[in-house]
């Protein structure tokens, strides 16, 4: 079975290296590599909140985990998640794959769970373990998330309207 893993950017920390949360996201998605359980990874984010771009500081951060460069596919593009989504799909179907992961944090899966479905008719969502002390670090980026969901799950978005582009 061909897996891919879909691993959505979080900003890198100022001096360029991975985040936190972005660690969370990409030591899961290689635990599920060498474990077998998936054949490719779409690295997929662009330089948003700083001049790095989140995909290949994601690349290089996998091939560092022993992750083959033959099996990453990055999307440098990306300006939210609204863009994974889209670029994303771009790539997955060129790729002829049987099963799609998506890879975020838990104050991301709903927000993007109603985004991809516009764009994959099949995909699971995975989140790295939760931490408490995320939670209490991060309780903005959560109360963010619950509004910014709320209002695209009642007011919905024009940008899920877009289509991928065949590659």
């Amino acid at each position: 079975m061909k897996t891919i893993l879909i691993v959505l950017g979080n900003p890198p920390n100022p001096d360029g290296s991975v985040s936190r949360i972005l660690q969370s996201r990409l030591d899961l998605a290689i635990a599920l590599y060498h474990t077998g359980n998936a054949n490719k990874l779409v690295l997929t984010g662009g330089a948003v909140y700083n001049h790095y771009v989140e995909a290949e500081i994601m690349e290089k951060y996998c091939l560092e985990q022993g992750v083959d460069a033959t099996d990453i596919l990055v999307e440098s593009l990306s300006r939210d998640t609204y863009d994974n989504a889209l670029y994303s799909s771009s790539i997955v179907n060129s790729q002829n794959s049987d099963a799609v992961i998506v890879i975020t944090s838990h104050f991301h899966w709903l927000r993007t769970k109603i985004i991809f479905q516009h764009y994959f008719n099949q995909f699971k969502i995975l989140t790295p373990p939760f931490a408490f002390a995320d939670l209490i670090g991060h309780f903005h980026i959560y109360i963010w998330e619950i509004y910014l969901a709320m209002k695209l799950l009642f007011r919905g978005d024009e940008r899920l309207s877009r289509k991928p582009i065949s590659p």
